[in-house]
Parts: C-alpha cells; sequence; structure tokens
C-alpha cells in the first residue's frame, strides 16, 4: 500500500483506484527517456479513483508513493 507504479507509453491520461494505497501519497513523472523526475504541484490526500495526465508528450512512469507528514 506505499508504492504505485503505472508506466504510459503513449501519453495518455489513466485512472487510478486509491483505496488500496495509504495516503498521503506524492506524485511524480519518470521521462524513462531523458531519466529525469517530474514532481507533480500537489499530493494526493483523498481516496477513490484520481485521473493523471502525463505532464507532456511521450513515455512517462506514474509513481505514487505514500508519505509521512
Amino acid at each position: 500500500g506505499d508504492l504505485a507504479v503505472a508506466y504510459l507509453p503513449d501519453n495518455e491520461v489513466v485512472e487510478v483506484d486509491l483505496s488500496s494505497l495509504r495516503v498521503p501519497l506524492t506524485v511524480q513523472w519518470f521521462d524513462p527517456v531523458r531519466g529525469t523526475y517530474t514532481r507533480s504541484a500537489e499530493d494526493v490526500d483523498g481516496k477513490g479513483t484520481h485521473r493523471f495526465e502525463p505532464p507532456a508528450k511521450g513515455d512517462w512512469v506514474l509513481l505514487l508513493q505514500h508519505v509521512e507528514r
């Protein structure tokens, strides 16, 4: 329940059911072509289904990770 990873090869929006993950979650995007990370402007605090849209065109990996506050 601390980590979720989704690979998006076609720059599509993905819906993730957060009910099995511990919150709050940090949201990061990994660009496998450049080897760089982009942190989302907001953390996810709620449960249920959430839509995530990649920050730009191309291949992206979505990383959702529980963080202690």
